[in-house]
C-alpha cells in the first residue's frame, strides 16, 4: 500500500468512525463529545494493549517513515482544527444578544480563566513537588471550557437561549485567553533571566489586544472583496475559509499574538458585517458550508486528541489521583466564585442581566473541557525548559481532566437539565404548541378529505381516515383548552412572533436584492432589540423599544456635527437617504405584519390579544410615517425618488420569485429561465445604482430670500451676509440654538437664529408658540434687550436655520457696519411691532405667531 493509499484509507475510516458516533450517541443518550472522546480513548489504547504499530504493519520501512513525519503533533492539530473550529463557532453566535450579556461573558471567559489559572495552580503545587510554574501551566491548560464540547452538549440537550448565547461567548472567548495565557507562562518557564508580574501582563495584554485587532482588520479587509467576487457562493465561501486561517497565521506568525483571539475575532466580525456584504442569498449556503466544517473540526479534533492520550494517562501514577481531586476542585471553585459571587453583585448594580439560580447550576456543572485542554497537554508535554518527569505527570493530570468532565459532567448534564426543569416549555410555548399542532391537525384532516373525494376511496376506508384525525384533532384540542394563559402573556407570545417575522422580513428582503446591506444591518438591529424589549418587558418594552428607535440615529447625529464643524455634507446626504429609506422599509414590514395579525397570528395568541397587537402596529406605523412625511417635507423630491426606486426593487424581487416558480415548476426550460434572470439582474443592478443622491439644502444664500428680516438688505449685502451666516440642520426635538441668557443693555447677544425651512416651537411657562419658516429667534437679545419670559426652542420636524453667532456679529459690526446696522433696525422693528393676526391656516396647523 502506498503511502497516498493509506492516507485516503485512514481519513475514510475517520470519517466513517464521527458519522457513526452520531447515530450512537442518540442512542445511548448521552452527548456526541462523549462518544467520540470514548471512541478515541478505545483507538489509542488498542496498540497499547495488543502492541500493534498500524504504520509498520500496511507500509514499507520508507512510506512508515514518511508517515512517522508527517504525523501530527500538538501544534500541528491546533494550527489545523483550531481556526476553522472557532471561526464556525463565532459564524453561528448572534452578536448583538451577545454585547446583551457582555460583562457576564467577559467574567466567565477572560476573568474567570485568570482566577481559574490560579486557584488550579495553588491547589497543585499545595499537593505536590511540582514548581510554581509548572502547576500554572496546568491551570492555564485546564482553565477553559472548550466549544467543541460546551457548545454541542448544550444545544444537543436543548439549554435555554440565552444560557446558550451566554456558554458560546464564553466558550470562544476563555479559549483564546487560556491559550495567550498559556503561551505568555510557557515563555516565561523559558526565559533566563527574572521576568516581572508587569512584564507577564503587557505580554498577555499585547497577545489579547493584537489578535483582536488582527482579527477584526482581516475580516474587514475580506468583506471589502465580497462584491468583487460577483455574488458567488463558492468563491465567497473558499474566501471565508481562507479568512479562517489567514487571520490566525497573520496574528501568530506575523505579528508573534493569538491566532486564537484573531480567529475568534474575525468570526465575529464577519457575522456583523461580512454576512450583508456578501450576494443577496449567500449567505445561507455560506454557513451550510461552514456547519460541515465545525463538524469536522469538532469531531476530529477530539477523536484524535483523545487516540493521542493514553500514552500520557500511562505515566500517570495513583499517588497522582490526588492532584486530579485537587485541579477538579479548584477549576469549579472559581467557576462557582464567578457564578455566585461576583455575577449576583453586578445583577443587583445593574451590569448585568440576573441569571436564576438552575441556570447558574447548570452553567457552573457545565464547566466541561475537552480537545483544546487535551491539545494544550500535549503542548506541556513538550516544554522542554520543564523537568521532563515532571511535565508529563502533570500533562496525564490535564489529561484525565479532560476524561472526568467528559464522563461525568457531559454525560449528565442532560439529567440535570430535567432535574432543573429548564427543558420544560413555557406556558406560552406550551398553549402555542398546541394550537399550532392542533390548526395543522385540522389542515391534514380537510386534506385527508379533499383527496379521498379526488380519488375515488371506498367510503368507509375515506371515514376510518378521517376517524384518526378527527381523535387526534379532539383529544389536541382537549389539551388547549385545558391550557388557560393569562392575557398579558398570549401578548408577550404575539409581541415576540411579530418580531421574529419582521426581523425575517428584513433578511428576506435583503437576500432578493431589495435592500442594501447598510440598510438590512440597521433594519435587522432594531428589530431584534425590539424583539428582546418585548420578550422581557412586555408590551411596556415594546413601545420602549421602539421610542428608542425613533429617535435620530446616532452615525446622523455625528454626520451632521461634522457638517456644522467642516462643512462636509457627504456623509450627512448618506446618513438621510440611508435613514429614509430605513423608514420606508420598516413601514412595509409593518404593512405585512398587519396583515399577518387576523391570520394565522390569532389563532395562535387569540382574538383579543391580537387585535391589541394589531392596534399596536397600527399605531407605530402611523408613527414611522410621520417621520417620513418631516423629512419628505423638507426633501420632497429625495423621497419621492426613492419611494419609486423601492417600488421597482420591490417589483424586480417579484418578478425574479415568478420566474424561479415556473422554472421550478417545468413550465420554463433551464435556458429560458437563465436568459430571463439575466436581463432582470442586469436591471437590478442599474436599480442598485440609481440611488438618487440628497441635497441638504444647507447653501445660506439660497435660504436668504425667504427670510422677512432680512428684506431691507439688497442682493449684493445678502451675498456678503453669507460670509457670516451658519447654516445648520437640526432633527426634531433638538433645539436650534442655545437657550440665551436674558440681555442687558450694551450687551451683544449670544446668536440669531433663522429659521429657514421646518418648524419649530418656542416654549415658556404661558404658552407654546410655533415657528415657520422666515421666523427669526434671538431679535430681542441682539438688540441687548432683556426677554421678559425666558424660553426655550425645540424643532418639531427636520429644519433647517441660519445662525449669526456672537463671534460672527462682532465680526459683521466692524467689517459690514451698514449691514449690522440695517440688521439691527430691522430686528428692533420686529421686536417692538404688534402681533399681527395670524392668517388662517386650515384646521389643525398653528397660526404663524412671531417668535419675539
Amino acid at each position: 500500500m502506498t503511502v497516498t493509499a493509506f492516507i485516503v484509507v485512514a481519513t475514510s475510516a475517520v470519517l466513517a468512525l464521527i458519522a457513526l458516533a452520531v447515530p450512537a450517541a442518540k442512542r445511548v443518550g448521552v452527548p456526541l463529545p462523549v462518544v467520540v472522546s470514548v471512541a478515541g480513548l478505545t483507538v489509542g489504547c488498542l496498540p497499547l494493549i495488543f502492541q500493534i504499530d498500524t504504520p509498520t504493519r500496511f507500509l514499507d520501512a520508507y512510506d512508515a517513515w514518511i508517515v512517522e513525519q508527517i504525523a501530527l503533533d500538538s501544534q500541528a492539530l491546533l494550527l489545523l482544527f483550531l481556526p476553522p473550529l472557532l471561526f464556525e463557532m463565532a459564524l453561528a453566535v448572534n452578536v448583538r444578544r451577545l454585547m446583551d450579556d457582555a460583562l457576564i461573558v467577559l467574567l466567565m471567559a477572560v476573568v474567570a480563566v485568570v482566577l481559574a489559572t490560579g486557584l488550579i495552580g495553588l491547589s497543585v503545587w499545595a499537593f505536590s513537588s511540582f514548581s510554581l510554574v509548572l502547576c500554572l501551566l496546568l491551570g492555564a491548560a485546564i482553565s477553559t471550557t472548550d466549544p467543541s464540547a460546551v457548545v454541542s452538549t448544550f444545544k444537543e440537550i436543548g439549554a435555554p437561549r440565552r444560557l446558550l448565547v451566554i456558554l458560546e461567548g464564553e466558550s470562544l472567548l476563555n479559549d483564546a485567553a487560556a491559550i495567550a495565557l498559556f503561551t505568555v507562562l510557557v515563555a516565561l518557564a523559558g526565559a533566563e533571566a527574572a521576568v516581572s508580574p508587569g512584564g507577564v501582563v503587557l505580554a498577555f495584554l499585547y497577545d489579547v489586544v493584537m489578535g483582536a485587532a488582527a482579527g477584526i482588520a482581516a475580516a474587514w479587509t475580506v468583506s471589502r472583496l465580497y462584491p468583487l467576487l460577483g455574488g458567488s457562493p463558492v468563491a465567497e465561501t473558499s474566501m471565508t475559509v481562507a479568512l479562517a486561517y489567514g487571520a490566525y497565521l497573520l496574528a501568530d506568525v506575523g505579528l508573534g499574538a493569538s491566532g486564537v483571539v484573531a480567529a475568534v475575532c474575525a468570526g465575529l466580525t464577519t457575522t456583523v458585517s461580512g454576512q450583508v456584504r456578501m450576494g443577496p442569498g449567500n449567505w445561507r449556503n455560506v454557513a451550510t458550508v461552514w456547519s460541515q466544517i465545525g463538524f469536522w473540526a469538532n469531531t476530529l479534533v477530539l477523536l484524535i486528541a483523545a487516540a493521542l492520550a493514553p500514552a500520557l494517562l500511562i505515566t500517570l501514577h495513583w499517588s497522582h489521583a490526588l492532584l486530579l481531586v485537587a485541579a477538579f476542585a479548584g477549576a469549579f471553585l472559581a467557576r462557582a466564585a464567578i457564578l455566585f459571587g461576583l455575577l449576583p453583585g453586578f445583577s443587583l448594580l445593574g451590569l448585568a442581566q440576573p441569571m436564576t439560580g438552575g441556570q447558574k447550576t447548570l452553567a457552573w456543572w457545565g464547566g466541561v473541557r475537552g480537545a483544546v485542554t487535551l491539545l494544550l497537554a500535549f503542548s506541556l508535554a513538550e516544554v522542554t525548559a520543564l523537568p521532563e518527569a515532571d511535565r508529563t505527570a502533570v500533562a496525564g493530570v490535564a489529561c484525565g481532566f479532560v476524561f472526568l468532565t467528559l464522563l461525568v459532567n457531559a454525560a449528565s448534564l442532560s439529567w440535570l437539565t430535567r432535574r432543573l426543569g429548564l427543558d420544560r416549555l413555557s406556558a406560552g410555548d406550551l398553549a402555542l404548541r398546541e394550537k399550532v399542532v392542533a390548526g395543522t391537525l385540522e389542515e391534514i384532516r380537510q386534506h385527508v378529505h379533499e383527496l379521498a373525494a379526488e380519488r375515488a376511496i371506498d367510503p368507509q376506508a375515506a371515514e376510518d381516515m378521517r376517524d384518526v384525525y378527527e381523535g387526534q384533532l379532539r383529544r389536541t384540542l382537549e389539551e388547549t383548552q385545558g391550557v388557560d394563559i393569562p392575557f398579558h402573556k398570549r401578548l408577550e407570545l404575539g409581541l415576540t412572533i411579530l418580531c421574529t417575522q419582521e426581523s425575517q422580513h428584513f433578511q428576506d428582503a435583503f437576500e432578493a436584492g431589495a435592500v442594501g446591506a447598510a440598510e438590512t444591518r440597521r433594519l435587522r438591529t432594531t428589530a431584534e432589540r425590539i424583539g428582546d424589549a418585548a420578550r422581557t418587558g412586555g408590551r411596556k418594552g415594546y413601545q420602549r423599544a421602539v421610542d428608542a428607535a425613533a429617535r435620530v440615529p446616532r452615525p446622523l447625529i455625528a454626520a451632521a456635527l461634522l457638517q456644522r464643524a467642516v462643512g462636509i455634507d457627504r456623509p450627512l446626504r448618506q446618513q438621510l437617504g440611508l435613514r429614509l429609506t430605513v423608514l420606508l422599509e420598516t413601514e412595509n414590514a409593518l404593512r405585512d405584519l398587519e396583515r399577518f395579525v387576523p391570520n394565522p397570528l390569532a389563532q395562535m395568541i387569540g382574538e383579543d390579544a391580537a387585535a391589541n397587537l394589531g392596534q399596536l402596529l397600527a399605531e407605530r406605523r402611523q408613527m414611522v410615517r410621520a417621520q417620513i412625511r418631516a423629512i419628505g417635507e423638507q426633501y420632497p423630491v429625495f423621497t419621492e425618488r426613492l419611494e419609486t426606486l423601492l417600488l421597482l426593487r420591490a417589483a424586480a424581487r417579484r418578478e425574479r420569485a415568478q420566474y424561479d416558480q415556473l422554472h421550478n415548476a417545468g413550465v420554463i426550460g433551464a435556458e429560458l429561465h437563465g436568459w430571463l434572470v439575466r436581463d432582470l439582474e442586469a436591471r437590478r443592478r442599474q436599480l442598485r445604482r440609481a440611488l438618487p443622491d440628497l441635497d441638504p439644502g444647507l447653501s445660506p444664500r439660497a435660504l436668504l430670500d425667504d427670510v422677512a428680516l432680512l428684506d431691507p438688505l439688497d442682493g449684493d449685502q445678502k451675498d456678503r451676509l453669507v460670509g457670516y451666516l451658519t447654516p445648520r440642520l437640526v432633527f426634531p426635538g433638538d433645539p436650534p440654538v442655545r437657550p440665551d441668557r436674558p440681555g442687558r443693555a450694551g450687551r451683544q447677544a449670544r446668536s440669531l437664529c433663522i429659521l429657514a425651512s421646518g418648524v419649530a416651537e418656542r416654549r415658556d411657562d404661558h404658552a407654546t408658540v410655533w415657528l415657520h419658516p422666515g421666523d427669526v429667534v434671538g431679535t430681542r437679545a441682539l438688540l441687548g434687550l432683556a426677554d421678559p419670559v425666558p424660553a426655550q426652542v425645540v424643532a418639531v420636524s427636520f429644519c433647517r436655520v441660519l445662525l449669526l453667532t456672537r463671534r460672527a456679529l462682532r465680526k459683521l459690526d466692524r467689517q459690514e457696519p451698514e449691514i449690522a446696522a440695517r440688521l439691527r433696525a430691522a430686528a428692533r422693528k420686529q421686536a417692538f411691532a404688534k402681533p399681527a393676526e395670524a392668517p388662517d391656516r386650515g384646521v389643525g396647523t398653528p397660526a404663524l405667531v412671531r417668535s419675539d
